[in-house]
């Protein structure tokens, strides 16, 4: 009497299957997903107890899985005997994938775009103090694309060069905008930064005592006075105010009109 052994075989990843599975990862499948694709993928079309038992995966989120990947578009299945049988379609149609991907970003983008105006309208103005707490070089890149925005010439006290230091590229960059748009900088600078804005366009410069050196920097422009505080961390405080951007704009001159060119 003949006996069938059904002999189940696991599969074991590759040293190299992690470079795999991260570009993998990186369009968006989860961990258990790609184990069952590639389960699906070595063993041709099978059934979930199959996968469920190459993978280690147990059968009830096994078929869950598989039925995420059928509807992404990069697994199928056919009906034998009342069966459902599941297969990796081509993994050219990862491609595919990508590509809706993208196709669905570039829709949410253009939905979030007319959304814009409606938030800001959410966003109540009012003659309060708004105080914004910001760190590091990401909160620098924020406040230099916030200045440009709001699109007023921008007085600063003093000069402490740490942005030269942090963004030198992204600075750079945000002083041609600058310029490119016609916005004025009037910059107090001590002695020991002399010669540091030369030659540059819609820049006005001049100088007070190098015991001015501060660990701190005062933005104005608009309605808005910025500081830019050293620390082991950047810390960079946003004040939204017209009457305190007033008083500051006061300090400004004064020293101004004090200094030296």
């Amino acid at each position: 009497m003949l006996s069938v052994i059904q002999t189940t075989f696991i599969y074991n990843f590759p040293p190299d299957s992690f470079v795999r599975k991260d570009a993998l990862r990186g369009i968006g499948l989860l961990d258990s997903e790609i184990d069952v694709y590639v389960s699906l993928l070595k063993n041709g079309p099978c059934l979930a107890s199959r996968v469920s038992a190459d993978t280690g995966i147990n059968r009830t989120h096994t078929y869950e899985l598989i039925q995420k990947l059928v509807e992404k578009g990069t697994a199928s299945y056919v009906i034998r005997e009342n069966r459902k049988y599941f297969s990796v379609i081509s993994p050219k149609n990862l491609l595919n994938y990508i590509d809706e991907q993208k196709r669905n970003l570039d829709g949410k983008r253009e939905e979030i775009s007319q959304l814009i105006p409606e938030l800001e309208s959410l966003k109540q103005k009012h003659e309060g103090i708004e105080v914004e707490v910001f760190k590091g070089p990401e909160g620098a890149k924020t406040i230099l694309n916030h200045v440009f925005e709001v699109g007023r010439d921008n007085h600063v006290f003093p000069i402490t060069g740490v942005l030269f230091d942090m963004l030198p590229v992204f600075y750079r960059n945000y002083q041609a905008r600058m310029a490119a748009a016609g916005l004025k900088r009037w910059l107090l600078a001590t002695e020991d930064k002399r010669g540091l804005y030369d030659g540059q366009p819609l820049v006005k410069v001049r100088y007070i005592p190098s015991e001015f050196n501060l660990p701190a920097s005062t933005w104005v422009y608009g309605e808005y006075v910025v500081l830019f505080i050293r620390g082991e961390e950047l810390t960079i405080v946003r004040i939204r105010s017209k009457a305190v951007s007033k008083v500051y704009m006061k300090f400004f001159k004064t020293f101004w009109n004090l200094s030296k060119k």
